[in-house]
């Protein structure tokens, strides 16, 4: 320590110490210093600390220039200076920075995890009938972002206050997305200056500790209140959000979280996403794009860390932002369309768009050097590489394997009036798309024979009728016995006539909709018994029926999505669900495949249109395959 001294360099003291016996290199003495510079055990020069001012008071300047800050993933939005209210405040919370309260803290601690491993399925199903995504309401809404805001403003004031307890000082509170997801933070970079490790990591620790702690307390009513109540509502939302959620993403050293900062303090390494970010970009640089670039002179550890977390965390945003990225194109392309679907995707191209400048800025200057170094060589090389990125991006891009067919609607329920005589049709009581219900009249049916008959026969009533009135006037008493018996014998005869033409008339057997076409048309026309008059579907039980034949018909099973447009409508494509399929004739592979519409669906019976069925997600590569495999003959593969 004794050569460090101002007037020699990092490279003239490892000289002295070789020559001194100690074989170091100039790399490994560089780190020590910056050792003992975060120590405070080596004093900067004038230089330095000018400089050091001067970058503060800028950052200063530009922080109140500028109440947005941050980047993609972690956005954030200052709710200004809350030093001075930290101040009048830390008296009334020091009680939480004493040994009784860690003790505390550990029994309800444990006394949450066993009531959440005991009652779990309680638990499971309380969580499912206030907040799964179909039980949501308004007020269940409300609850979870109250819940959510109460915890998260906890949390960040366990950080602060923690700072506070240490010595340190918090000049920024305030509200940021981190990976699209609202939380709040607290700025307490004043914990890199505190001299114990204990200290920062308390600090690090002290937000999840206060959030745990608060939702163990909850727990605690959860198991006596009542089911039901609004505290018992809070509870179950904060045993979510502070207990099981609390402790997935804060242990993430992935994200800048508290896992992230607990592991920075544990190896001592201040900015490590920063700086492993920049070293993790110099290497792929230097390695993969080849680059005539000087990597930074580092002990083997901290190049080790460095680059380790660099790639790690490179890899988890990427994946976030695809998965998240495909998320959201997939919801707005089964809501409204692949046009929105396609705005997202510019929308989410342009958000991006500095990193991606970057990138390409840095492949086009690795592109001009690999081509002057070996401008004289084979372009064989060239060839191969730009091969391998083809088939990396056919291997990545999604794509899906679909079968395609036209399809009809048709009703599921379905029943046909046939005549009940034959004879002629004298009236139609409906007309195309009449909701009838059941026992509602359709036609009438006219039997001249039959209208004779009943004629006949109701004549005979009367007259016979008529003769009794005679013979009762004259007192002929066995003479209006007999007349008696033939009236009986004839009323009988008029009311099965009678009650054969009532026959005629045809009714609705069930509640439906006339489905043939112009039935006012029958009247008039002769008909023979068993001809069918009319069909009556129900309108609420219609499905499509598609037709597919050839490459991926077979492929088709039950619960497999399809995509359909009406002939009628094709401004408004439809999303649905296989709920059949059987084969049928008109080729090898022609299979029938039935959608259940719903009521809201506006095709209406015999519409007809396109639809495609995905039966399959993978990539470019693997369309291409398949795409390949079944143009051959399956014979050929035997």
């Amino acid at each position: 320590m004794r050569l460090f001294d101002g007037a020699r360099s990092t490279a003239q003291i490892a000289e002295q110490l070789v020559a001194d016996g100690l074989k170091v290199s100039a790399a490994t003495v560089e780190g020590f210093a910056r050792k003992l510079t975060a120590l405070g055990l080596l004093e900067r020069t004038l230089y330095e600390r000018t400089t050091q001012q001067l970058e503060r008071l800028r950052a200063e300047r530009k922080r109140s220039r500028s109440v947005v800050r941050g980047e993609l993933f972690r956005m954030r939005f200052s709710f200004g200076d809350p030093d001075a209210a930290l101040n009048r405040w830390y008296p009334r919370v020091r009680w939480c920075f004493t040994p009784a309260f860690v003790v505390l803290s550990v029994v309800l601690f444990l006394t949450y995890g066993a009531i959440i491993f005991a009652q779990r399925e309680t638990y499971a199903a309380e969580l499912a009938t206030s907040f799964s995504f179909g039980a949501l309401t308004p007020w269940s809404v409300v609850v979870l972002l109250g819940t959510f805001t109460l915890l998260t403003a906890i949390h960040e004031f366990g950080h602060a206050f923690a700072c506070k307890h240490f010595g340190g000082e918090v000049h920024e509170m305030g509200f940021m997305l981190l990976f699209f997801m609202p939380a709040f933070y607290a700025n307490v970079n004043d914990a890199w200056s505190f001299r114990e490790r204990r200290a920062r990591l308390w600090v690090t620790a002290a937000g999840a500790w206060i959030e745990l702690f608060v939702t163990s307390v909850l727990s605690l009513l959860w198991i006596t209140l009542t089911p039901g109540s609004v505290i018992g509502q809070i509870a179950i939302a904060a045993m979510l959000i502070g207990g099981i959620a609390n402790i997935l993403t804060n242990s993430n050293p992935l994200l800048p979280l508290d896992g992230y900062f607990a592991l920075g303090d544990w190896l001592e390494m201040s900015n490590l996403r920063q700086r492993a970010r920049a070293h993790a970009a110099i290497w792929a640089r230097r390695h993969l794009l080849r680059e005539s670039i000087t990597m930074p002179e580092l002990e083997p550890r901290e190049h080790r860390i460095l680059l380790a977390y660099g790639i790690g965390a490179f890899a988890y945003a990427t994946g976030f932002l695809l998965f998240f990225a495909s998320g959201v194109v997939g919801f707005v392309d089964g809501l409204l369309g692949a046009t929105a679907a396609g705005l997202v995707a510019l929308a989410v191209l342009l958000a991006m768009r500095k990193p991606l400048r970057a990138v390409a800025a840095a492949g086009r200057a690795s592109w001009r050097t690999w081509t002057t170094r070996h401008a004289n060589r084979s372009r064989k090389r060239a060839r191969i590489m730009v091969a391998v990125a083809l088939l990396l991006v056919a291997a990545i891009v999604p794509c899906h394997l679909t079968a395609d067919g036209p399809f009809t609607v048709a009703s599921t329920t379905q029943m046909v009036l046939t005549a009940p005589s034959s004879g002629v049709v004298s009236s139609v009581s409906v007309r195309e798309g009449n909701v009838l219900a059941a026992g509602a009249p359709v036609l009438q049916l006219r039997d001249p024979t039959l209208d004779r008959e009943q004629v006949t026969r109701q004549a005979m009533v009367d007259s016979l009728s008529a003769e009794l009135t005679r013979a009762d006037a004259g007192r002929a008493s066995g003479a209006s016995e007999v007349l008696r018996a033939n009236i009986e014998a004839a009323s009988a005869s008029a009311s099965e006539t009678r009650a054969r033409v009532g026959e005629l008339r045809v009714t609705a057997t069930i509640a439906g909709t006339v489905a043939t076409s112009r039935p006012e048309q029958l009247t008039g026309r002769s008909v023979l018994i068993g001809d069918t008059l009319l069909t009556l579907t129900d309108v609420a039980q219609r499905e499509a029926i598609i037709h597919l034949r050839g490459a991926g018909a077979m492929d088709v099973r039950v619960g497999q999505t399809v995509r359909y447009v009406g002939q009628q409508d094709v401004g408004q494509p439809m999303r649905g669900v296989i709920s059949s399929v059987s084969p049928i004739g008109g080729g090898v592979g022609a299979v029938e495949a039935r959608v259940q519409l719903s009521l809201e669906s506006t095709l209406r019976l015999g519409a007809t249109g396109e639809a495609r069925v995905l039966w399959r997600r993978t990539n470019v590569l693997g369309a291409i395959v398949w795409g390949l495999r079944s143009a051959l003959r399956n014979d050929l593969l035997l």
